[in-house]
């Protein structure tokens, strides 16, 4: 399996640190200019992109990084690439999770998961990790992905076969994009040309 992975640019919720789940919030200038190098680097590195397929989450803040970073391209809407549901703390800040589940204070990533797929009224890791599963099996042929960051994690780390602490290994971050082939993943940099 061959796919490249593009996290969706900087939005305002981010940059004030609020937390979106399907909520939406635009690009910032930042997030713009991340999305134009995410087309470049995708430019560079994607043989025949323009006849590579584009699948991408529903959310507003994706479609309109793709429409930055790959201007007139064909793309299919998945839902099932979708970010998680974080149902209750959709929209809140750091502080007001945290007064909801001290965990998401926690400088261990596991308890960080552990609160966002323990929300009363959101998504649970298992139905989470099956609806990624189902997206990615309907992928057939080299493909670029954009979505979401946890999304991300879940899609590289099954493709890696990467299981438990061994999926703390993986980076993330906004504006970067990830080349995933026969279980190797490379990050993309963009070089002078």
């Amino acid at each position: 399996m061959e796919f490249w992975f593009a996290r969706h640019g900087q939005t305002e919720w981010n940059a004030e640190r609020l937390f979106q789940g399907r909520l939406n919030s635009p690009l910032t200038e930042l997030g713009r200019q991340q999305a134009m190098d995410q087309g470049e680097k995708l430019r560079r590195n994607v043989p025949n992109l323009y006849e590579t397929d584009l699948v991408i989450s529903p959310l507003g803040r994706v479609i309109e990084t793709v429409e930055i970073a790959l201007p007139g391209m064909a793309y299919r809407v998945d839902d099932d690439l979708m970010e998680q549901d974080v149902g209750p703390i959709s929209g809140l800040s750091l502080a007001e999770r945290v007064a909801i589940d001290p965990r998401f204070a926690s400088e261990n990533s596991d308890d960080v998961l552990a609160a966002f797929y323990s929300i009363k009224g959101g998504e649970s890791y298992p139905k989470f990790s099956q609806r990624i599963k189902r997206a990615m099996a309907r992928i057939q042929r080299p493909t670029i992905i954009f979505a979401h960051g946890i999304v991300g994690f879940e899609v590289r780390a099954n493709a890696l076969g990467l299981i438990g602490k061994a999926r703390r290994s993986l980076r993330g971050g906004q504006g970067v994009v990830y080349h995933i082939k026969d279980g190797v993943e490379r990050r993309l940099e963009l070089k002078p040309s």
